[in-house]
């Protein structure tokens, strides 16, 4: 081998027509309304549907990725506006930025993270990790190129190897615990920090031994696989790689029902894309063609079927079962055990204040 150096519930309640035609101050103070999924029906008999309803306007904050499907979902079928939610999808390119805005408190409202700048926010100024959103370990790992591992024992190939990684990142996490699982270190590879385009570019040129990648149509890995081969994975060396999907913390306080009235909506998203499979795929081709990204149909198929996308139900009993903040703090021990953080960052309320608007 040649080595290549370089360097909510609902939302507010419905004023209906009856109520407002009572004469007497006394009248309707005692009337009560039976709510169904998809409309109201007063004591009186009037019914009214989301169309009718009051809708509150609201943004939500995303990546353009396929992570941010479930939100585009839920606006597209509907979800959010059956609860009453008229959303904004407001986006930015990473995490960090997401985090500056939302210090602010009016940029956006909800919407998803990457587990690491979520904990970040979650200790500094209280963001909500508002359950899982996705588990991705299948689809983040370590790559190299067919040809070059070709009868190799992946670990010798590692060996001394120039490996190209988003460092602070779970791709980080996970090319640590890659290197756990085929019994080496840090030390035993020489780590390349790059962007995600950067890896993308460098690898395809061929440069670089091995790269530990985000999957993202137009990647040379995800549109060429028979010239690369995934040698291990996070699933693989027993790591879990969540993204949660996040509430503000002061939109809560102020709205609490809007906020869950968006987290029911997404979750009821995630659950159709389980439920329906190839729709999902057509769904995401469009998402994909509305966020300007040039997908095969390969691609948006990997994208589908390599996340574990969480139910409302499923969520909750990670929260229940510490399995979540045990996924979380893991990802923080290993940022600290490389020096990334100084610390683990107290999460415990986020994860709380999750689980209430969770329930």
């Amino acid at each position: 081998m040649t080595r290549k150096n370089f360097g909510l519930s609902w939302a507010i309640a419905v004023m209906v027509a009856v109520l407002a035609l009572v004469a007497s101050a006394c009248g309707g103070d005692d009337e009560e309304t039976a709510t169904t999924a998809g409309s109201e029906t007063t004591a009186g008999g009037t019914e009214t549907t989301a169309a009718a309803m009051e809708m509150v306007s609201i943004k939500g904050a995303s990546m353009p990725n396929a992570t941010g499907f479930p939100i585009w979902l839920a606006k597209d079928l509907g979800f959010l506006a059956d609860n009453g939610l008229d959303l904004e999808i407001v986006y930015f390119q990473s995490g960090a930025p997401m985090v500056e805005a939302g210090v602010q408190g009016s940029a956006w409202q909800v919407g998803w993270i990457g587990s690491p700048p979520g904990m970040t926010a979650a200790e500094k100024w209280g963001l909500i990790l508002a359950g899982m959103e996705i588990e991705e370990g299948r689809q983040l790992g370590v790559w190299v190129r067919t040809a070059e591992l070709g009868d190799q024992d992946p670990a010798e190939f590692l060996v001394g190897a120039d490996v190209m990684v988003p460092v602070n990142s779970t791709l980080d996490q996970t090319l640590g615990a890659c290197l756990d699982f085929f019994g080496l270190t840090r030390d035993d590879i020489n780590v390349v920090p790059l962007g995600p385009d950067d890896i993308d570019a460098t690898f395809a040129a061929g440069q670089a031994d091995a790269a530990a990648p985000f999957l993202r149509p137009g990647s040379p890995w995800v549109e060429d696989p028979d010239s690369y081969t995934m040698v291990c994975n996070a699933e693989m060396a027993g790591v879990s790689i969540y993204d949660p999907f996040i509430v503000h913390p002061n939109y809560w306080e102020s709205n609490p029902e809007q906020s869950a009235a968006y987290i029911d909506a997404v979750y009821k998203a995630n659950e159709w894309i389980l439920a329906n499979r190839d729709a999902a795929v057509d769904k995401m081709a469009e998402f994909y063609v509305e966020i300007g990204t040039d997908a095969s149909r390969a691609a948006v198929e990997a994208d589908v079927d390599a996340r574990t996308w969480y139910t409302l139900d499923s969520a909750i009993e990670a929260y229940e079962s510490g399995e979540a903040l045990a996924g979380y703090n893991a990802l923080a021990e290993f940022f600290v055990s490389v020096g990334n953080w100084e610390s683990v960052p107290d999460i415990q309320p986020a994860v709380d204040a999750g689980l209430e608007v969770l329930k």
